[in-house]
């Protein structure tokens, strides 16, 4: 998600475009990636959840934290990344042409 952050206002430096707009477009740019990512890993935990047979019961205790940890992973590289950019680079979030 930095990566992209970084990618999109690089890219509109210079050309007049508020920081909060480089930043929702490069957020955007990983909403897709990081969607599919993690809907693989919670279909892939899912029938480890959902099993009853022998050993169910360790499995389960062993993916339970994962299922915490993929949706904290989604909160935060979603929602708090870049909302945190701008404070996180020591940026203005005023309209500025040559950001420094």
């Amino acid at each position: 998600m930095a990566v992209d952050l970084d990618q999109a206002v690089d890219e509109h430096r210079g050309d007049g475009t508020a920081l909060e707009d480089a930043i929702v477009e490069g957020a955007v740019r990983r909403v897709r990636p990081i969607t599919m990512t993690q809907a693989t890993v919670f279909l892939g935990l899912l029938p480890v959840m959902l099993t009853t047979g022998i050993g169910s019961d360790v499995m389960q205790r062993i993916a339970a934290p994962m299922f915490g940890g993929v949706f904290a992973v989604r909160l935060s590289a979603l929602v708090v990344l870049p909302a945190a950019y701008p404070l996180w680079h020591g940026r203005s979030s005023a309209v500025r042409p040559g950001w420094a």
